[in-house]
């Protein structure tokens, strides 16, 4: 089916709907065109200070990473409203590894560039004896209290 454009508002409408609407669109032959564009400049209006509220409380719309390379994730994100960056969004990480066997220390590897994210990971339980502030049951690191580590 063709469409012709409205002749008031040059929306494209189906030719049977300007046959039926004296060449107009729905919305201008029922009078209901100046609402919905008052409804669209208020939305303009209210979306730039949405977007502003939501990177204020941390929740960013980023657009695709700027490679550094064809082949790394040395990227950058960039906020669409803000231009905040964020460095770790592009890598594709692996989930956390133990280092070795029953080990607290974890390595995250990029999937696609190889980077790794070390960190550890302990399971504290806290006071397990006098003067022993915390103590992982894991790998069994001791935090005393004059916050020495042996």
């Amino acid at each position: 089916m063709s469409k012709v454009a409205c002749l008031k508002c040059g929306a494209l409408i189906l030719e049977l709907t300007a046959q039926k609407n004296e060449g107009l669109c729905v919305p201008c032959k029922s009078g209901r065109r100046e609402s919905i564009e008052a409804t669209k400049r208020w939305h303009r209006k209210q979306v730039p200070i949405l977007n502003e509220i939501k990177c204020a409380i941390g929740i960013h719309s980023w657009e695709d990473g700027v490679l550094n390379g064809q082949t790394s994730c040395e990227a950058i994100g960039r906020c669409c409203y803000c231009s905040t960056t964020n460095f770790e969004a592009i890598h594709d990480w692996s989930p956390w590894e133990p280092d070795y066997k029953n080990s607290c220390e974890h390595t995250k590897i990029c999937k696609s560039c190889h980077a790794t994210w070390f960190s550890t990971l302990h399971l504290w339980v806290e006071n397990p004896s006098p003067k022993v502030l915390r103590k992982c049951t894991k790998c069994g690191l001791t935090e005393y209290e004059a916050d020495s580590m042996c």
